[in-house]
């Protein structure tokens, strides 16, 4: 955000400029110091853009039905990030896309009852995250469900997976039985890239990659915004989308 360089910069200003002046020192060694006002003046020059920035911060986006919280196999929250993920990465790309796959602990915080402000979507998602479109072969679709399992389940958008201890009982993308073809999927960055052992989406295991400009943040607060402008609030909750026994 605009707001945060320049207050880095005069951050940095300060934390190299003398906020005292020596005037005596005795012969224990006792050094005397005398305030210059350099304080005062570096919060003269903070203090608008830190109005500002709590001002932004505390811009109301929406309204949210229900305190959505994360959990496994499957969250309301969850599957409302991912959804809305899995709607502005069509938005921007051209080519079909086939289903979301994000992480449980990209999701740092829940979002509560009520208003919902910029500065709660930077705690829910304060990371830099881009959204990122990988193909994957068939192969690395199955290592990906096994995962899943293990893992006891993921956000997931436009997939249900059910399994029973380890055997998977049904999968469907989009409503329809998984095929033996490759599936384009969009997720974050840091997953592409192998972050909580997704390494079935590294470069190496996919066959193609396009990065869409878009970090998660912006995301959801594009969908939060829009909800607002519409005068719709966030529903969201479990489905089975994961059904894990």
């Amino acid at each position: 955000m605009k707001y945060f360089i320049p207050i880095l910069l005069l951050a940095l200003w300060a934390s190299c400029t003398r906020p005292y002046d020596v005037i005596a020192v005795d012969d224990e060694g006792m050094i005397v110091l005398e305030e210059n006002g350099e304080d005062a003046l570096i919060e003269s020059i903070i203090a608008p853009y830190r109005a500002e920035l709590e001002g932004e911060m505390n811009t109301v986006l929406c309204q949210n039905e229900k305190a959505l919280i994360k959990a496994r196999p499957e969250s309301g929250l969850g599957n409302f990030v991912s959804d809305l993920c899995l709607e502005q990465a069509r938005a921007l790309d051209p080519d079909p896309i086939d289903f979301g796959l994000f992480n449980h602990g990209g999701l740092r915080t829940a979002l509560p009852q009520g208003d919902i402000t910029v500065g709660k979507i930077f705690e829910l998602m304060p990371f830099e995250n881009e959204l990122i479109v990988v193909e994957l072969p068939y192969e690395q679709v199955m290592v990906m469900l096994d995962y899943l399992i293990a893992r006891g389940g993921e956000p997931v958008a436009d997939l249900r997976l059910h399994a029973m201890g380890d055997s998977i009982v049904d999968v469907t993308v989009q409503g329809q039985a998984l095929e033996q073809r490759s599936y384009r999927v969009v997720t974050s960055d840091y997953l592409a890239g192998g972050g909580d052992r997704m390494v079935f989406l590294t470069e190496e295991n996919r066959i193609d990659q396009k990065v869409l400009g878009m970090k998660i943040r912006e995301a959801i607060m594009s969908h939060c915004r829009e909800l607002g402008q519409e005068g719709k609030i966030i529903k969201a909750d479990t489905d089975g989308r994961i059904i894990l026994e």
